[in-house]
């Protein structure tokens, strides 16, 4: 492999703590002895953040603002476009991310009977960062509240970093959340951290191959520091109202004005629709789709805006059935003076990580799972590592970007970017993450763990069928080989195995940890498997020993034989079976689809062989394609069980059997 590290966005992801992203293109031939170099955007010149009172460019100025093409002038009401109503916000967003001083939002999530309220105040300062604190509360019909309060911080700075000896500096816009107490179980409420590189263009992105995720725009970060009022109304107004077809059937085109004595343009819009769920029989899903605006008289500045998408979820059967879900935001932005960054709040930095003491393995292991240890199971995949025992304490994005493994013959680096374990035994594996040191440089790091792959604890114990068992009946004098299965398959298969009545059905395991059961004399056994590593996992079985020269022919004729098909809780079709006691028999389908149940009549000829049903010559009902298809129910065969209480059928074309119960 090429030892030379080359550009890539996840490798600035890592240094600036962005989220989760583990894939990655480093290659080395020796991961214990790096010998790389990385390529970062190139910086010329100051590029420091714009100075107090400098405006950064943004796409949508103040000195271009035009009225709306239909002409407004002195009206004092009337309608704008969805067309017109985006580019009003498109100015007042970077009006916004210019002048405004700060805003109030409420955001409001309902789930349910769960419902989230976010509070917060936000204040933008003469530098173009911002800081915002607020209250996140959790209400539940059934339930306490649960309440904790957050903090936001968006502002640019200045990392310095050392490339083959050289020191640079690179812009970065950084955004931090901060839950205090992180009460809140929920993902849109979580702690986060990142920071992108700011370039001047898209072709300097390109040229540096940062893919989106890893930039931003210098015009574009004040909107991004900003309250973000106007750029999230434009975005709501986008994603649920132009181009939803619901609206779009409505006929519903415009959004309606009027201006107050005061200059004041109020903007409102209104849909309310409603259509049939097809996940829930019988539901109507109502929406409410809500808009209101105000905004100054050039409108050029947002000053307040409520806008909501709520869906209520009821079934017309049951009124008490009912889901209500959506959104709802209302928002209000100053504008006044801005003042200086003041003292005593957060620092972004306090959120981003340093320096790394240890690594901490992740893995996907029944979900993800980090194993805080030097042992790794074998059944664990696609590892990563974790910054542990690290500083600063608050630093949220902790993955390490995977480097190499010193044996790949137990963990092997691949070309996604993954750690992937291939077998038992220890290798030393490398990680790599930008450090920092006191003189608040960053520098490309390998930081090395020790690990173990062992053979994993069996979680779970089980039996499992071969072709010539069926059910739980088995016959007198017959011997069977049965399978048994312990979970992970990367752990030990070793087990035990007792009769607790050995006399009418004896056990033993073989070599492969198969069970070989020998069918004795006509009664019940139980037999119980055991883990040989962890005898407490077990599992059992009860099998009734039934006397093969049974005359099973004359039990089936003197029974009736029902299966019940049911789909999503109703009644689908009913089929009865009957047996004449020589060679011909009779099912009956009741199918419950229509408004009247419908009943079909089938026949089919019939042998017995031990007790085995050997069915053949079927003739269907001639209705019988209307109602079920393609559905192949002509039955190959069938097991006698339970001295003839159950019938357990089988159609080798389609793999699929069905349980008839006498009745």
């Amino acid at each position: 492999m090429n030892k030379k590290l080359i550009i890539l966005p996840i490798l600035l992801l890592l240094l600036a703590s962005c989220s989760g992203s583990n894939s990655s293109s480093l290659s080395t031939d020796n991961p214990s002895s790096p010998d790389s170099t990385l390529s970062l955007p190139s910086v010329s010149g100051d590029s420091s953040i714009p100075s107090v009172g400098q405006e950064p460019s943004i796409s949508t100025s103040d000195a271009s603002v035009n009225m709306p093409s239909n002409s407004i002038g002195d009206s004092k009401n009337g309608t704008l476009t969805f067309a017109e109503v985006l580019d009003v916000l498109e100015t007042a967003a970077a009006q916004e991310a210019l002048y405004s001083s700060g805003a109030t939002i409420k955001d409001t999530q309902y789930q349910g009977d769960i419902v989230y309220i976010s509070d917060e105040t936000v204040e933008v300062f003469s530098n173009y960062s911002s800081y915002s604190q607020g209250t996140i509360t959790k209400t539940n019909i059934d339930e306490d509240d649960v309440e904790d309060t957050f903090l936001r911080r968006s502002m640019v700075v200045n990392d310095r970093i050392e490339i083959n000896n050289a020191v640079k500096t690179f812009p970065m816009f950084a955004q931090v959340t901060d839950y205090q107490n992180d009460l809140i179980s929920n993902n849109s409420y979580s702690d986060s951290a990142s920071k992108v590189y700011m370039v001047d263009s898209v072709q300097e992105a390109l040229d540096n191959n940062l893919d989106s995720s890893s930039y931003i725009l210098t015009d574009q970060y004040p909107v991004q520091a900003s309250p973000k009022v106007a750029y999230n109304a434009l975005l709501f107004i986008e994603n649920n109202i132009v181009g939803n077809v619901y609206v779009s059937q409505l006929g519903k085109q415009t959004f309606a004005y009027t201006k107050d004595n005061n200059g004041i343009f109020h903007l409102s819009f209104e849909a309310i629709f409603n259509y049939d769920g097809d996940w829930d029989d019988g539901d109507v899903i109502y929406n409410t789709i809500k808009v209101d605006m105000e905004m100054n008289e050039t409108l050029t500045r947002l000053f307040n805006v409520s806008y909501s998408h709520t869906m209520d979820d009821v079934a017309n059967n049951d009124a008490s059935d009912h889901y209500f879900t959506g959104i709802k935001t209302e928002a209000n932005v100053l504008f006044g003076t801005r003042q200086a960054v003041r003292g005593g709040i957060t620092d972004a930095s306090e959120y981003f990580l340093d320096k790394a003491e240890d690594v901490a393995i992740v893995a996907s292991l029944n979900g993800r799972v980090t194993l805080d240890g030097n042992e790794i199971p074998a059944n664990a995949s696609y590892l990563w590592g974790k910054a542990k025992n690290y500083t600063p304490a608050k630093a949220t994005n902790l993955d390490l970007i995977n480097y190499g493994s010193t044996n790949p013959n137990v963990i092997e680096f691949e070309d996604d970017g993954f750690l992937k374990v291939k077998g038992i035994g220890t290798t030393t594996l490398s990680f790599l993450y930008f450090e920092k040191g006191t003189d608040d440089i960053y520098r490309q790091t390998i930081i090395k763990k020790d690990v173990t792959v062992v053979t994993p604890m069996p979680t779970n114990i089980s039996f499992s069928y071969n072709n010539d068992v069926e059910g739980d009946t088995l016959l007198l004098g017959t011997t069977y080989h049965w399978e048994t299965s312990v979970t992970p398959i990367q752990a030990s298969q070793s087990i035990t195995a007792i009769s607790n009545n050995p006399s009418i059905l004896e056990v033993s395991v073989d070599e492969d940890f198969n069970l070989i059961l020998v069918a004795k004399e006509i009664g019940e056994a139980t037999i119980t498997i055991a883990s040989t590593v962890d005898p407490k996992l077990t599992a059992s079985k009860t099998f009734t020993v039934m006397d093969g020269s049974q005359n099973f022919n004359k039990i089936i004729s003197e029974n009736t034989y029902e299966y019940e098909y049911y789909w999503a809780y109703q009644k689908q079709y009913v089929m009865t079976m009957t047996f004449d006691g020589n060679g011909h028999g009779t099912r009956v389908d009741e199918v419950f689809t229509e408004n009247q149940p419908v009943t079909l009549t089938d026949y089919f000829e019939y042998e017995i062989v031990d007790n085995t049903i050997i069915f053949s010559n079927w003739q269907l009902d001639s209705k019988y394609k209307t109602y079920f298809g393609d559905i192949d129910t002509k039955f190959d065969s069938a097991t006698i069980l339970n001295d003839g209480k159950i019938i357990n059928t089988y159609t080798q074309s389609v793999y699929s059997h069905k349980e008839f119960n006498a009745k």
